[in-house]
């Protein structure tokens, strides 16, 4: 495993020189204005200021002033629309610019609504904020950032979970294992129904001494203020689930609630109904014709996956791409968002078929 990894970051560095190179010898500008891209590029944020404890467990952490550069390379570079236009393009009601990019957040950190807003102001652009409405109300939390918190601040060094079935899981947090065991638990814990992965988490933070620890304080979300602050400021609104599950692991009731509650929440708090939605997860796998019916009974008229590809003519509105292009040099950045990779390079594109109309 160690040195699976080593040849990826050996893989990653020699990627940065080439971008680099690219990048300021001019090449990419080239290609840029010679061959754009056909489509919409959506790409998908999170939090823009990491908490230091994301930082020192995981190594990663996008912050303000990387972000704002990434914003300057794209309003210099790239024609920017909004989410709605990119839905259009992909209905066929509108042509697309070449090089167009829409910019979406997800969860709704508060950070998104005090330093990504303002920036965004700056250059006379807005965006899409995709809202997880329980966390937004405070009924909940996003367990992904409490169970790095909780590990980040544990001297223990493992950690055993004991399931309903009697199976126990053991994770090692002894050294350089502790970021490994951050991802392995978190991929497992997504998978587990909720009542099993809540039971696992409770194990979790009591042997790590973390009860009633949240990571909430150091990464806050917005309040429905803000929510409504964004909306008559011209951004767009949408559903992230309730609670952030994925949809796939759910009941028919559960993400009839999950979807209904979320929708009849974002209605409330900005006086429309919402009508795009972004799949928790957003894998290829986290979204499958029983989501989109229930997406589509619900009233969405557009789902966002978390997968490579553009928006265009055709895209199925109800599995259309999104990206993350996150903690990276701008070189990186602009050499991912060229295109050239995908020329030089063979990547999946995203699923293409009908979903189901009522």
């Amino acid at each position: 495993m160690a040195g699976i990894r080593a040849v990826s970051l050996l893989k990653q560095r020699a990627l940065n020189a080439v971008a680099w190179a690219l990048h300021h010898f001019g090449v990419l500008y080239l290609w840029r204005r010679f061959r754009p891209y056909n489509g919409v590029k959506v790409l998908a944020y999170h939090s823009i200021q990491k908490a230091a404890f994301t930082r020192r467990l995981l190594g990663t952490g996008m912050g303000p002033d990387q972000f704002a550069a990434q914003i300057r390379f794209l309003a210099k570079n790239y024609h920017i629309i909004s989410i709605d236009h990119a839905l259009a393009v992909a209905t066929g009601e509108t042509p697309c610019p070449a090089n167009a990019v829409a910019l979406s957040f997800d969860d709704g950190y508060l950070d998104t609504a005090e330093q990504a807003a303002p920036l965004l102001r700056e250059h006379s652009l807005s965006a899409a904020v995709f809202t997880a409405t329980g966390c937004i109300d405070g009924r909940c939390g996003m367990w992904t950032d409490d169970l790095v918190y909780w590990i980040d601040h544990t001297a223990e060094q493992r950690v055993s979970i004991t399931m309903s079935s009697g199976e126990v899981r053991q994770f090692s947090l002894a050294g350089c294992a502790r970021g490994a065991a951050v991802f392995q638990l978190r991929e497992w814990l997504k998978r587990l129904p909720a009542r099993e992965r809540l039971d696992a988490l409770v194990q979790i933070s009591g042997q790590l001494g973390a009860k009633g620890l949240t990571a909430r304080a150091e990464m806050p979300f917005m309040s429905p203020s803000d929510v409504r602050q964004l909306a008559e400021s011209g951004w767009i609104v949408g559903s992230h689930s309730d609670t952030h599950p994925i949809l796939t692991s759910l009941e028919p009731e559960e993400l009839e609630r999950e979807l209904t509650a979320s929708r009849e929440l974002i209605t409330a708090w900005t006086g429309s109904p919402p009508v795009h939605f972004a799949y928790p997860n957003g894998g290829d796998g986290d979204v499958d014709d029983a989501v989109i019916a229930a997406l589509i009974n619900a009233g969405f008229r557009a789902g966002w996956m978390f997968v490579r590809g553009r928006v265009v003519a055709g895209s199925d509105p109800y599995r259309l791409p999104r990206v993350g292009l996150f903690d990276m040099p701008l070189h990186r950045f602009a050499l991912e968002m060229s295109g050239m990779l995908e020329v030089f390079t063979t990547r999946r594109e995203p699923p293409r078929r009908s979903s189901p109309r009522r």
